[in-house]
């Protein structure tokens, strides 16, 4: 096996054996209690339009005061409604963008040339010229056009009556906060300082037939620090937490037969007994945060409920909040910083509307859009909330996560009118986006300091025998 890790531009892997882990830090959850479904109390009867309703309600007084300063030279041209837009006349209003696709039935993508983005609100819907717009604003910057995504539009009502786009603004993330002293972040004051650097991992796929048993055994003995030089052994000891973004688990069955049926059983119950072995003795070193993918066996509407803690009792008996089971997408506190982590679907659905998409400034335009699943519930399934969409961000994040990417990709994000308001701030505005690579194809490990926002890339390259490697040297890109 070898081991290669890639730095941050501008910092040096720490040097020197590290007897002891450090310590945990304080890992706060209520963020994601919205995200939570009572099983007793939730129903599907109800419409989706309630979601639409209050995404718009919350997130127009955003994209009111962002515009507001965009266009301050404009600022008695803003109508409250679609209904209120004046011929011949500069108006701003604000709306949800639907994206309207003649191609919106085949599977992998639901773009074409000839789409039409319209923009609605409470009282009707205005279809947008957006052509000219789109040309001045280009490349990977330019904020694509997709449903569900609230904005505010400038322009004039055409002939047609339609209406041309001069320009668009959208809510950007909310303000930075002023960081706060530890003692202050995290309590209980039980909580030691620390817990710094987070370890980030996804796609491990425990039971697939393309997913081999030996990397994923040599992933649980590195994290713990039982292979790997001396330096690799300290900087596992630096880290606090292990995050396992999504699909964990792919067990495919086939259903053909009653002896087919039989061997699928029996390697979804091998792939359930390894992967509880790996994350119990990783909970013994390091305490461990498990989000559920696509692949997993949990519920598939997003936001996607923790995967029930019997499934992994090795790492539930490792001790008490050593291991926790989560929703996906995840919103938490980590020593006063705000992470939001995500398995990848809410990226992946929006992937569908974009060609050729990057799929970091993707990651990022969902921050200037201040909503992590805007296509949910358009194409993206998820609960039909009545008073409230949980998407919507509250808090800035200090790191954005996409777990079960094609490649490693991270980038420093930052929306230029963070600080607006706030300019002690600046130096806390940044957001550490990162797309975490699937395991399975990559064979890499996302190390991530959420104070300093340094980051680290683990390649585990273990040889199969057969001449291949585990791992993908394109993922090793990490230019900002």
């Amino acid at each position: 096996m070898t081991v290669s890790t890639a730095p941050n531009h501008g910092s040096s892997t720490p040097t020197g054996a590290g007897p002891t882990r450090s310590p945990a830090g304080h890992l706060d959850l209520s963020p994601s209690a919205p995200l939570l479904l009572n099983p007793k109390t939730r129903t599907y009867t109800q419409q989706f339009a309630n979601l639409y309703f209050n995404r718009l309600t919350s997130l127009r007084p955003h994209v009111h005061a962002r515009a507001a300063r965009k266009w301050h030279a404009h600022a008695s041209a803003h109508v409250q409604r679609t209904l209120d837009i004046k011929p011949n006349s500069l108006v701003w209003f604000i709306g949800t963008l639907v994206r309207i696709s003649p191609a919106a039935a085949q599977a992998r993508k639901i773009w074409s040339d000839q789409d039409k983005v319209a923009i609605e609100d409470e009282y009707g819907r205005v279809v947008l010229e957006v052509d000219e717009y789109l040309s001045r604003n280009s490349g990977d910057k330019a904020v694509p056009l997709i449903t569900g995504v609230v904005a505010a539009v400038i322009g004039t009502e055409t002939k047609s009556g339609g209406f041309q786009v001069a320009d668009m603004c959208f809510a950007g993330l909310p303000d930075p906060e002023p960081e706060r002293p530890l003692a202050m972040a995290a309590a209980p004051n039980n909580h030691q300082e620390g817990g710094e650097w987070i370890a980030l991992v996804s796609g491990l796929h425990f039971g697939s037939p393309s997913s081999k048993p030996l990397p994923l055994i040599m992933l649980a003995h590195y994290l713990v620090g039982n292979i790997g030089t001396p330096d690799d052994q300290h900087l596992m000891s630096l880290v606090s937490r292990l995050f396992i973004l999504g699909n964990s688990i792919s067990v495919a069955e086939d259903p053909a037969s009653s002896a087919a049926n039989t061997t699928a059983t029996t390697t979804a119950d091998d792939a359930y007994a390894t992967l509880d072995a790996c994350l119990g003795l990783i909970a013994k070193s390091m305490p461990i945060t498990l989000l559920p993918g696509a692949d997993d066996p949990a519920t598939h509407l997003m936001p996607q409920q923790p995967m029930h803690k019997s499934l992994f009792m090795s790492a539930v008996n490792a001790g008490e909040g050593r291991f926790k089971s989560v929703t996906n997408p995840m919103i938490a506190d980590w020593n006063g910083n705000n992470l939001v982590f995500t398995s990848g679907q809410p990226l992946d659905d929006v992937f569908k509307y974009l060609d050729p998409p990057s799929r970091l400034s993707l990651a990022c335009h969902f921050l200037t859009w201040r909503h992590i699943a805007p296509t949910a519930p358009d194409t993206l399934w998820c609960y039909p909330y009545v008073d409230k969409d949980p998407f919507v961000l509250v808090r800035r994040p200090k790191v954005f996560a996409v777990g079960n990417q094609p490649h490693f990709e991270t980038c420093l994000y930052d929306d230029n009118e963070g600080a607006h308001d706030h300019p002690e701030s600046r130096d806390h505005a940044k957001v550490r986006v990162v797309l975490v690579p699937e395991f399975r194809t990559s064979g890499q490990l996302v190390l991530v300091n959420t104070k300093t926002l340094e980051y680290h890339v683990v390649t585990l390259d273990v040889d199969q025998g057969n001449g291949e490697q585990v791992d993908d040297e394109d993922a090793m890109d990490t230019s900002e």
